[in-house]
């Protein structure tokens, strides 16, 4: 199997969907199945990113926290597309990848930091809007054996898995 890198590889590894985030709203959500699964973030191109203090994501709250930008280019591996990696399992607080996906790209408004949640570093990319959001229900893998795949490959887990702090 492909080191998990790119969109090509999400796809050797049964994932779909390749949506988006701009499209990700209630209407386009639907098209995201209330299944468990594994989903990823991703972006299409390897330019270098610009980074922001504060998150793009409309949907944050205005006291989103401030992220120094050096904490956020540190954390950055330039080879790589996939950008988050997460999961909607029966364990987790997203039964589905529909209620996964909906938290990440419309966080709860009683939220107090956008940093309490797995993968909302990915707001703080400019262009962040333009990253797709990509689903599988039935993975062949395990989401810890994803996470190791990429790591070994890469020496760190995805850009948007860690915490600033």
């Amino acid at each position: 199997m492909p080191v998990l890198d790119s969109r090509q590889h999400l796809v050797a590894y049964g994932f779909q969907g390749f949506t988006k985030l701009c499209f990700l709203q209630e209407a386009f959500l639907k098209q995201v199945p209330e299944q468990p699964g594994l989903f990823a973030i991703l972006r299409k191109d390897d330019a270098d990113p610009g980074f922001l203090e504060l998150p793009e994501a409309r949907a944050l709250p205005p006291s989103a926290w401030r992220i120094d930008t050096a904490s956020l280019r540190s954390r950055w591996i330039v080879d790589a597309s996939v950008l988050y990696l997460g999961e909607a399992s029966q364990a987790s607080r997203e039964h589905s990848l529909r209620d996964a996906i909906r938290q990440l790209c419309w966080p709860s408004k009683h939220q107090t930091s956008p940093l309490t949640r797995h993968g909302q570093l990915v707001w703080y990319v400019r262009g962040s809007q333009e990253f797709e959001a990509a689903w599988c229900v039935a993975p062949t893998h395990s989401f810890d054996q994803l996470l190791e795949e990429f790591e070994g490959a890469h020496g760190a887990v995805p850009f948007a898995n860690t915490s600033p702090a």
